[in-house]
């Protein structure tokens, strides 16, 4: 048993597995996922008990950690077969797992880490050349969209300030390590309570285990406790919790769970909804049917804030996904995506093929030969050199002799040249843009060179609220922005020239123009303005 990491949804069965007879072999991972597994599984254990479960006790457990076999990252041998272990980037020894056997490589990402991360080293580590990829795709269809610090601080200032508490339900792995960082870059005179044991025994492990971490932190553990800060408490006993519930002091709570489907979380909870000046800040996803969920959608009673923060996923978003498959020196034959919902697997599915990869969707018992080498009947590019973009307006352009082209479907190779020429006709192409019109229904005709960020903001909420402009037609426009400008100029004009621009049947001709207009002058602002923008009315 090769295990990636020690979120429960990973490892959660291995005692019962152990207790079943089922495992009969060894259980390899790093050190760090080891120690890290061991706190889960006990903490399982636990949770059964106070619900009347018995999957597994901890005499169970004790078995499972005499079979685990521990390995640091790198290559090992197992029974010939090479194994190695990749640095992940998502929780503490966290690893992408490639076994190589007569010749053929097959990389199980496991969960991949993001950019945002203060705690991990990212990027995420994998070779250079592999066979087949099974890649995660959790934020398959999904852009991180992370909150300026800044933005957050004043969060948490204004409710302290108005004596009142901040509740962060938040996972006891990576998620509160992610928060007490950033909690210490904040330096706010005003205590942080730690209330769950599990996050204590993961805050400690994760203190003494910093080689795993970032190099930032590495270099910050070998002077300290990179967690430490003067006004961080740890709530020691539920008797405590219940009285720091009832407190009325000013305040940060840190508590699992991180959905409110259990734990300490659930001795604050009566006490901050009912207070107006305090705030629960959400930091994780809330999945359906849980009270993490209701509360964002308005289905719990509530008189505090709610303030859910973008920007602490501890997983690779749509781009970071495809950002890891890039970076192998040649395309993997077949990836298999795993590990998402069925919306987000066919959504990075179909990015992935529109790069002529071979992307594949399984389904539960389905079987795979993967035969490797020349025997796969595939038609790959492969490249033996390494590329260094330059950025070139809404391109990337390769400072090489010649450029690889699709024309027709057919992979070309075209010279210097025509790629000089493409360059220039782009340029002038880009100097020669008139200034765009939008028009009101009250105002008429305007000639605006540019459009501000709330003119844009107003007519697209306009346009929604009246039923003008379809969220299909919105998630177009996306998709073609997040391509470039280019590609969004091309798109609006098209539609426009077809008459596409209809939410509503009888949508008026000179509205479609409007639309047309307020999408073409959105162009000229910033992309990440813009995204933001649309992300926040889909």
């Amino acid at each position: 048993m090769l295990l990636t990491h020690a979120h429960l949804d990973h490892c959660g069965l291995l005692p019962l597995l152990v207790k079943r007879k089922k495992l009969k072999g060894h259980i390899i991972s790093t050190p760090a996922t080891k120690r890290l597994a061991e706190i889960v599984l006990r903490d399982a254990v636990k949770i059964q008990q106070d619900e009347g479960v018995n999957l597994y006790t901890d005499e169970d457990v004790d078995k499972t950690l005499e079979k685990w076999e521990v390995h640091d990252y790198g290559e090992f041998f197992l029974k010939g077969i090479k194994i190695a272990l990749y640095d992940a980037a998502h929780i503490l020894g966290s690893s992408s797992i490639a076994i190589t056997y007569e010749g053929t490589t097959v990389l199980f990402s496991g969960d991949i880490g993001t950019r945002l991360t203060r705690l991990m080293d990212y990027p995420p580590k994998a070779p250079k050349e592999i066979d087949y990829l099974i890649l995660e795709s959790t934020y398959g269809d999904k852009l991180h969209q992370p909150m300026p610090k800044e933005e957050i601080k004043k969060i948490f200032t204004n409710i302290l300030t108005a004596g009142g508490k901040v509740l962060i339900p938040a996972f006891a792995i990576g998620r509160t390590q992610e928060i007490l960082l950033l909690l210490k870059e904040f330096k706010l005179p005003y205590p942080v309570y730690l209330d769950s044991p599990m996050a204590q025994r993961v805050t400690s492990l994760s203190a003494t285990h910093f080689p795993y971490l970032h190099k930032r932190l590495q270099k910050l553990g070998l002077k300290e406790d990179i967690f430490a800060m003067e006004n961080l408490r740890c709530v020691n006993t539920n008797n405590q919790s219940k009285e720091l519930a009832e407190s009325k002091e000013p305040c940060i709570i840190i508590a699992a769970s991180g959905m409110l489907t259990g734990g300490r979380v659930l001795n604050h909870l009566p006490h901050i909804l009912n207070d107006e000046k305090s705030a629960i800040v959400f930091v994780g996803y809330q999945a359906e049917n849980t009270k993490g969920r209701a509360i964002l959608e308005g289905k719990l009673p509530h008189k505090c804030t709610i303030k859910p923060l973008s920007g602490f996923s501890a997983h690779a978003d749509q781009k970071e996904l495809l950002a890891y498959v890039d970076r192998f020196s040649t395309w993997p034959y077949k990836i298999f995506l795993v590990h998402g919902e069925d919306s987000a697997r066919k959504t990075l599915w179909r990015e992935l093929r529109k790069r002529k990869l071979k992307a594949i969707l399984p389904k539960q018992g389905e079987t795979y030969t993967l035969v490797g080498g020349t025997k796969e009947e595939e038609n790959l590019v492969k490249c033996d050199f390494t590329l260094h973009f330059i950025p070139f307006y809404d391109y990337q352009i390769a400072p090489v002799t010649g450029a690889v082209v699709e024309e027709a479907g057919n992979l070309i190779l075209r010279n210097e040249e025509w790629l000089k020429e493409v360059i220039e006709a782009k340029k002038k192409e880009l100097e020669n843009v008139t200034q765009m019109t939008y028009a009101t229904p009250e105002e008429g005709l305007e000639t605006i060179p540019t459009v501000s960020h709330e003119e844009f903001k107003a007519h697209l909420k306009d346009f929604r609220e009246k039923g003008y402009l379809s969220k299909a037609k919105l998630r177009d426009f996306k998709e073609k922005l997040e391509m470039g400008k280019q590609a969004a100029i091309s798109w609006i004009k098209e539609n426009e020239a077809k008459g596409r621009f209809r939410g509503m049947e009888n949508t008026p001709e000179e509205i479609q123009k409007q639309i047309a207009r307020v999408l073409m002058a959105g162009v000229s602002l910033p992309r990440e303005e813009v995204l933001v923008i649309i992300n926040r009315l889909l």
